[in-house]
This record gives structure tokens, sequence and C-alpha cells, in this order.
């Protein structure tokens, strides 16, 4: 488990599952006759020594700082007469890179995507090392959460009874409203109708004068 981050990448430790894996051959001379032969190499922050003595990490965990290993490495164990460069095979892995600004115990910190030498430096892994990133979530802030709108559509419909007396009408389809149509009593939807008359609203230019039944409905 990772907890800290270093320069918004993650924190190398002894419990930080990390892995490097070799980006260039780890050349090894194999048996039996000493043939150089290219082969991968991995390595694992569970292995880390020469870490730090005092400060730890994510419940005791030893960091890694320039001048800590991962102890060992693996999948080169065939080439048993060592790395061409380094005479080795299944040899440390130490840092390339690291935090500039960041130290423990006057060393810089190592983290996620530092770059390390191989197999007692016969190879290199350019992509660096890789392990957790920290993903920052609404729940880790104290960012309030917008409150949730709902969007509610209110349709008119207009209507005519081909009389010509639909404001006389008037009375009679205000008593016909239904206030469940508006989630609200009769009382207040027969008063919104009115109002509505009052204003003339839905008049139409025809000679007959006629009006709209003022009836609405909510979706």
């Amino acid at each position: 488990m990772i907890t800290i981050n270093i320069n918004g990448l993650t924190l190398c430790h002894k419990g930080s599952s990390g892995i490097s894996h070799n980006t260039l051959p780890d050349v090894c001379k194999t048996p039996p006759f000493g043939v150089p032969v290219p082969y991968e190499n991995e390595a694992y922050s569970a292995d880390l020594i020469k870490g730090t003595t005092s400060v730890f990490a994510d419940g005791g965990n030893m960091i890694a700082n320039v001048g800590s290993q991962f102890a060992r490495s693996v999948f080169d164990e065939s080439g048993s007469m060592g790395g061409v460069n380094s005479g080795t095979n299944k040899a440390e892995t130490e840092w390339i890179s690291h935090s500039f600004d960041v130290f423990f115990e006057k060393k810089p910190a190592c983290r996620l995507t530092d770059k390390l030498f191989m197999n007692h430096r016969n190879t290199v892994n350019m992509a660096g090392l890789n392990q957790a990133k920290i993903h920052e979530t609404n729940e880790d802030n104290d960012t309030p959460k917008e409150d949730e709108q709902t969007e509610v559509t209110l349709t008119i419909g207009v209507f005519f009874d081909g009389t010509g007396n639909n404001a006389i009408n008037l009375e009679k389809m205000i008593a016909a409203c239904d206030g469940k149509h508006f989630d609200i009593n009769n009382q207040d939807a027969q008063s919104i109708l009115t109002e509505y008359a009052k204003d003339n609203m839905g008049f139409s230019d025809l000679e007959s004068g006629s009006h709209t039944c003022y009836y609405t409905n909510i979706h």
C-alpha cells in the first residue's frame, strides 16, 4: 500500500510493490561456451536494501533513497557466466534518477518512474520504476458536491370549442380544472387559471373572440 506522493509520484519503499524491468537486453555469457545471450531482467522493491534506517513509510517500510538497491534480480539465471559488462547475473538494481528537492536522511527520495541500473549496471530500465499511483476522489477532499437538479418541462395545451363562447364558458372550465395535474390543490389551480384569464392570455384575433381553455399539464 502506498499513501505518499513525492513530486506527484508515489514514493518507493519496501512495501510499495515496485517493479523494475530492463528496457535494454541483459546480455550474459551462457554455458557451456560462454555465448553472449540477451536476457530479460526484473527486480522488486520488496528486496530493498540500504534504504532509510530511521524514517519509515506506510507501516514501517524502509524508504528508497539514492544509494539504496533492490538486492537481487531474476530472469537471467541461465547467463551464469556473467554479464558482458558486469560479470554478474541475478545482481542488484540501483537508482539513476531521483527527486531533486525531497530528501530522506539527507539523500534524495526515489519514486515511481525513476530510472535504474540493473544487474550490477549490465543493463538499464529507462522506462522507470512501475508501481501503483494514488488516485484522488471526491471523498479524498473537502470540495462539496453540487446539488443535483431535476429539469421540469411545463407544457400548456391550447384548445378552442369552436363556439366563440370560450370566454363565457370560462367559469365552467375553471371548475373543471383538477389540481392533481399540478401537484397542488384545486383551489390553487383555479386561482392560477383565473389570473391567466384576467390578462386575456390566449385571446385570439378571430371575430368570435374565442379564448384558450386555460388547461395545463405538467410532464
